[in-house]
């Protein structure tokens, strides 16, 4: 069986169910913005020497998952931890894309494509 993500809107959820899928887990969504980001002390880039540990973690966490790979986990640098105390709580590779939209259809369309560009916030 296979879980779902229950912040899924009712319809979509109840779909899910009757094709026989298990709820599994929940997570809570948080909102950030990345308008204003501000720093947090908790999150460093994760060091040369804390990277044998950090691969321990992240091995023994997913010993039970088919379709993990550690081959781009520290590329080009860029881990990060979020640590609380002395404990690492989280970590993320960074691997940093562009996209480029060339059409939204509509009128907000329109306004996404001309005129949010134009707005110094």
């Amino acid at each position: 069986m296979y879980g779902f993500i229950e912040s899924m809107n009712e319809r979509s959820k109840n779909l899910v169910q009757k094709a026989g899928y298990e709820h599994i887990r929940s997570f809570l969504t948080v909102a950030f913005s990345r308008f204003n980001p501000k720093p947090d002390a908790r999150v460093s880039k994760l060091p040369d020497e804390g990277k044998p540990g950090m691969m321990e973690l992240l091995k023994g966490f997913y010993r039970d998952y088919s379709f993990f790979s550690t081959d781009y986990v520290f590329y080009d640098d860029r881990y990060y931890i979020l640590r609380e105390g002395d404990e690492i709580i989280a970590g993320v590779s960074v691997i940093p894309s562009a996209y480029k939209v060339y059409n939204i259809p509509g009128v907000w369309g329109w306004v996404i494509m001309k005129v949010l560009p134009g707005l110094h916030i």
